[in-house]
């Protein structure tokens, strides 16, 4: 009696159907006129398959950007040089890999006076 071998082979690929969205995860902040940004991050990517790209979808204020630290963790970056209505209305669009992307909106007061820093 011969022993015969049999050889399977397997390939696993990241799901393209995995959930995906970005949660904001920053309470009770509050933009300074001519102060940066803190060094916290504002919302997470949650699922989805890396590297992320963002975009806000609408302008942000003039000395802000997005900037993420490439685990998902989303940042607002720089120092707000010109005042804006009394509250920015954020929306970051996040896709991914697969092209799947998710949405996330939140309002972060701005204030012109120098004695307001940020809160968390």
């Amino acid at each position: 009696m011969s022993n015969k071998m049999l050889s399977l082979g397997l390939s696993i690929e990241p799901s393209s159907t995995a959930a995906f969205s970005v949660v904001p995860t920053a309470t009770n902040l509050t933009l300074t006129v001519g102060t940066a940004a803190p060094t916290f991050p504002i919302a997470k990517v949650v699922g989805g398959v890396p590297p992320y790209v963002l975009t806000p979808s609408v302008p942000l204020p003039a000395g802000l950007s997005f900037t993420d630290d490439k685990s998902g963790n989303i940042y607002l970056d720089g120092t707000p040089t010109v005042a804006v209505p009394s509250t920015i209305q954020i929306l970051v669009v996040v896709s991914d890999s697969t092209a799947q992307t998710a949405t996330a909106s939140m309002g972060i007061p701005q204030s012109t006076s120098p004695k307001k820093q940020w809160g968390q």
